[in-house]
């Protein structure tokens, strides 16, 4: 199957991201964002898998343009096997971010579609719904340490998406610890930040 066209380092296949590995795309260009992802979404729709995208403000059909301008099918297979949602269904449905909570939620989706018969689930989040002021917000970086035990248990693709405008660089450097793989001008490359967790640090 042809690989979309865009970001060659998005493709899905082994050798350049990893089921099963957590990794974030920290971005001050949107235009690199648009390119990134849109490849991202594009190769597992050619794969097959089952692909999330959660918004915390950009529109399902500007996600679906991006996906188009990188090559994507964003017919029957966009309606089949895409789905936007609200980041805060996700992440805060009640208006609190509880990360225990936020983790049972993303294994149990993983679990479903692995039962589900798909060969993967490949994700995408906007994650500047944490700097909206709810409770618990300020746990992010224990709830993203978490996440890499969990992804490492399904064939799964996660990337968190940090605009570095907003975030500020003291929260970028923990996002970057807490993450083994890292986006860079739509490569994913193994993050030499990442520092590996251990019990009671």
């Amino acid at each position: 199957m042809t690989q979309p066209a865009g970001a060659p380092g998005m493709a899905a296949t082994d050798e350049v991201l990893a089921s099963g590995r957590h990794a974030c795309f920290i971005y001050c260009d949107d235009e690199d964002r648009r390119s990134t992802i849109g490849s991202f979404l594009a190769a597992g729709l050619a794969a097959g898998e089952r692909v999330v995208y959660m918004t915390d403000g950009t529109p399902p059909e500007e996600v679906r343009a991006w996906v188009a301008a990188a090559g994507g099918d964003t017919g029957a297979a966009w309606a089949d096997a895409v789905n936007v949602v609200p980041a805060e269904a996700v992440y805060h449905p009640a208006g609190i971010f509880e990360p225990s909570a936020a983790i049972a939620r993303l294994e149990a989706a993983n679990r479903e579609a692995v039962q589900a018969g798909c060969p993967g689930r490949r994700s995408t989040a906007e994650m500047t719904w944490a700097l909206r002021g709810m409770p618990g917000a300020d746990r992010l970086i224990e709830y993203e340490t978490q996440v890499n035990d969990i992804v490492a248990r399904y064939p799964v693709k996660p990337v968190c998406q940090y605009d570095a405008r907003r975030f500020d660089g003291a929260t970028i450097l923990k996002i970057l610890q807490v993450h083994p793989m890292v986006v860079v001008r739509g490569q994913v490359v193994h993050n030499p930040y990442y520092r590996v967790a251990r019990p009671g640090a």
